[in-house]
């Protein structure tokens, strides 16, 4: 029997209902894998081996040389304490937040108003997404200024904000019932869509009126549920090099029914309807192209490779010739 297009279009639908029911389900690691590093679970699209993250942005690299061993994620940059799946963003879409280590900024000067330390914070979260309902930035300090600079995703513009936190005498650095308002602490909200972030600490008069008992201004984004009167002590913050942010995942950019009408169109520019595909596999980074055409890309994995396609194809489709190649 020839194979014909809704055939073919059937059987992509099948699968990729096969695959939503298996990501559905995978709320842990994949059989065989890896479950947990350290205290911190690691559930599918991410993993400790190939075959068992979803792509190399998924890759967790979970380091034994600390104890308990530390999950370190995108080329061990990131220092990962918590990883969980969550709401699904329509049928075809599995998404999550993770929670990750990020260094604290800070600008250290002496009695004299010379500068001696001075540490920015970047974070480069490439496909994740750096949190605007749970995190904030904080700025701590008598003689500081909290900034942030960062690109907007889908904008392509600079994003530019700050907040000033202010203090003259030791008296006024005392919790003021946990506000955070501008005396000795500011904070403000993240906009939405930001995919890195460049934190960064200034001075007003390079603490020369505050010296004595404020030498040093901090700013950091943090999960705000996470932040605690003892973040606003200058003295632990001296101590700290990094505290918990949350940034937010999600696989699954292309529906199924997208896939099967791009297919089509595919089919359709192929001279002999039955020189169809040579070995039809889908797979993370697949993309699949006619006359240099982009057709579609799958950013989520489809690890079952359409064998009922494939297997059936396959001795008709060994020998043929594609008019056209990806």
């Amino acid at each position: 029997m020839e194979p014909t297009e809704g055939g073919i279009i059937r059987s992509i639908l099948f699968s990729c209902a096969l695959f939503l029911a298996a990501a559905a389900a995978a709320s842990q690691a994949l059989p065989g894998c890896q479950d947990k590093c350290g205290d911190v679970s690691i559930p599918y699209p991410f993993g400790t081996t190939r075959s068992c993250y979803l792509n190399e942005n998924f890759a967790i690299t979970c380091n034994k040389s600390f104890s308990p061993p530390v999950p370190q994620l995108l080329g061990n940059d990131i220092v990962v304490t918590y990883v969980a799946r969550g709401r699904k963003r329509s049928p075809f879409q599995v998404s999550g937040q993770l929670k990750m280590l990020n260094y604290v900024a800070q600008d250290c000067y002496d009695a004299d108003g010379r500068l001696v330390t001075r540490i920015n914070s970047m974070l480069w979260a490439d496909i994740f997404t750096i949190s605007n309902d749970k995190n904030k930035l904080t700025g701590i300090g008598c003689d500081t200024e909290a900034i942030i600079t960062a690109e907007r995703e889908y904008i392509g513009s600079g994003y530019f904000t700050g907040c000033i936190s202010y203090c003259d005498k030791i008296e006024t650095t005392v919790d003021l019932n946990g506000s955070c308002s501008g005396i000795r602490c500011c904070q403000i909200s993240v906009p939405s869509g930001l995919k890195n972030l460049n934190i960064s600490v200034t001075s007003f008069n390079n603490h020369t009126n505050v010296s004595a008992f404020n030498p040093c201004g901090y700013a950091f984004v943090t999960d705000e549920s996470k932040f605690t009167s003892s973040f606003k002590s200058f003295e632990v913050l001296a101590t700290m090099e990094s505290l918990p942010l949350v940034l937010y995942w999600a696989i699954g950019n292309e529906t199924c029914t997208v896939v099967s009408l791009n297919l089509v169109m595919l089919v359709n520019k192929i001279v002999s309807a039955t020189i169809l595909l040579t070995g039809l596999v889908i797979s993370a980074s697949a993309r699949m192209a006619t006359m240099g055409t982009h057709i579609f890309t799958m950013v989520a994995k489809v690890d079952i490779y359409l064998m009922l396609i494939g297997s059936i194809y396959s001795q008709r489709w060994t020998n043929t010739k594609m008019d056209e190649r990806p």
